[in-house]
């Protein structure tokens, strides 16, 4: 059995529907008939070759498999096991598909944010424990998959040219999200990031043109013989073609109104001129007026219509000849658009799963994390820098790093922006602020300090920490981090002549590996944030036993 053959036997044998569901899909772990009952129907009404064939426990789909036939070895029940090949399924789907568009898989990434809203709880929708069939759905129309024994994207050329969409729109958006800083009202970019340009399903006559015998088929087919990138025609020559087809010339809206000219061909319903240029391989680039003759107001008539041939449109072939003028030219027709094979039915044995961490890989998080918000990655670089910074730090900073002015209104929204993400923190009072970057060696200190009820000095730059400061956590916790007595020093001689004050060789230097800290005289060093996140835990853990 293929997964084609059991949807088709679902069409007469709903039961079978439901057993796919509870044995397949969710592993046996059941789910409640309201639930079952609208997977059910959703399985019936969205196409379910792709859904059932995404869950099939065998991935070579061959015709001698039953997914309900327990006993045979292919047919895994592990629920580890099984997410984790529809994840490497799914990496490959993603990767694949950007070779076959001739993108990159970044942009594809940025395609997925729009049209399928790539986060982490969407792609666990789609390959995690508890799948939802709509988002399954989702995935497929947002890469235009289609299965028919193997994977194919069903038109490469209309997904590469939505994944360009795709990219403009971020580059558009990251730019508004700079350029409007203080601008606009709060979460008005949020909002229009929602209006995404969502991918839908492509058949193969995605722009129909008007039927023959029907109104602007004359205008379809003369268009259709062009060959030029951006033909133009007066209306006169655009008059003489409709009538050398049979037709009426041009209505004395399309002289006096440039709005006929306009529109997408998803709009030509009752609109048919917008169709017969379309699915011709052209779109109106320019529509030329001049001032009437002998009008008594000052009135401007189209004259003149420039075309511009479509980029990513489908391939056109050489269809039947049409005689004009005497003679005979080719019509170009609107080719069927052929699929293009993304996954094979069985995936390289040595092929490993992406590292999440790389860029270019289709991970769980969103692929513009840092990009996504310029504004705010530069408070947290100016944070981590600074240790902690109030606001004339942040706008001196700002302005001299960054070349940015911002006025305090500016810089109030942003602030209140950058909290709410979550990506700094205001750990000190409103009209005292201690602004931090969230989980920054401040962040940490900062929470220590009110844990044991004493008040957090300066945070020093970098990855220094006052000794005074480790001293109170000792003294409080019990914690060993070394003695905050003065080191030996000695003075040293330079090559140069000059002198420099240095620790003595005496001097001891004491570890803390489990915090990554270094005690020296009256201060400390960190490695990284991380060790102190780990302090942090081991005082809450004191502080809890006290109490």
């Amino acid at each position: 059995m293929t997964p084609t053959e059991l949807t088709r036997a679902m069409a007469s044998d709903p039961s079978l529907a439901a057993r796919y569901l509870q044995e397949v899909v969710h592993l046996g772990a059941g789910v409640g008939r309201a639930q079952l009952d609208a997977d059910m129907k959703f399985l019936a009404d969205s196409g379910a070759d792709e859904l059932v064939a995404w869950f099939w426990p065998d991935r070579t789909y061959a015709s001698d498999f039953d997914p309900f036939d327990f006993e045979d070895p292919r047919n895994t029940r592990d629920p580890e096991e099984v997410r984790r090949r529809i994840y490497r399924d799914y990496a490959w789907l993603v990767i694949s598909a950007a070779r076959v568009c001739g993108v990159e898989v970044l942009d594809m990434g940025k395609h997925l944010i729009w049209s399928f809203g790539l986060d982490g709880k969407r792609l666990e929708a789609v390959t995690g424990e508890v799948p939802d069939l709509r988002a399954v759905a989702d995935f497929r129309d947002a890469l235009h998959l289609k299965f028919d024994g193997t994977w194919k994207i069903a038109h490469p050329e209309h997904l590469a040219l939505r994944v360009q969409q795709s990219r403009v729109a971020t580059g558009i958006f990251l730019r508004l999200q700079v350029e409007t800083r203080g601008v606009l009202l709060e979460g008005a970019l949020e909002k229009w990031e929602k209006s995404r340009p969502h991918s839908v399903p492509v058949t193969a006559n995605v722009i129909s043109a008007p039927e023959r015998g029907r109104r602007y088929r004359a205008l379809f087919e003369f268009l259709a013989q062009m060959d030029a990138p951006s033909p133009r025609f007066t209306l006169d020559e655009l008059d003489a073609a409709l009538e050398s087809g049979g037709e009426d010339r041009l209505p004395e809206s399309a002289r006096k109104d440039k709005s006929w000219w306009a529109g997408h061909y998803t709009q030509s319903l009752g609109r048919p001129q917008i169709g017969s240029w379309w699915a011709a391989g052209y779109r109106v680039r320019d529509v030329q007026t001049q001032v009437a003759d002998g009008s008594k107001v000052r009135r401007s008539e189209v004259v003149a219509v420039e075309f511009e041939q479509l980029r990513g449109q489908l391939k056109r072939s050489v269809g039947r000849s049409l005689s004009a003028g005497g003679g005979k030219v080719d019509l170009f027709i609107l080719a069927t658009p052929e699929p293009a094979e993304v996954m094979p039915n069985k995936l390289p044995d040595d092929w490993q799963l992406p590292d999440p961490s790389r860029v270019d890989a289709p991970g769980v998080t969103p692929v513009l994390p840092k990009d996504r918000y310029p504004e705010i990655q530069r408070l947290v670089t100016i944070l981590k820098d600074e240790g902690e910074a109030d606001r004339r730090c942040l706008e001196q900073r700002l302005r001299d790093q960054y070349g940015i002015g911002v006025s305090g209104g500016e810089l109030s929204n942003l602030l209140t922006k950058a909290r709410r993400l979550g990506s700094i923190d205001n750990l000190g009072t409103r009209k005292q602020p201690r602004w931090v970057a969230t989980n920054s060696k401040g962040h940490y200190m900062l929470q220590i300090a009110a844990l044991l009820g004493f008040q957090c000095p300066r945070i020093p730059p970098k990855q220094l920490i006052p000794g005074e400061f480790l001293d109170q956590i000792q003294e409080e916790t019990g914690i060993n981090l070394g003695a905050g007595s003065a080191a030996p020093t000695e003075t040293l001689t330079l090559p140069d002549g000059s002198s420099v004050t240095a620790l003595s060789k005496d001097a001891q230097v004491k570890v803390f590996l489990r915090y990554g800290l270094k005690r020296t005289v009256g201060e400390g060093t960190v490695d990284n944030d991380d060790g102190l996140a780990v302090l942090l835990k081991d005082v809450e853990a004191a502080v809890a036993s006290k109490e």
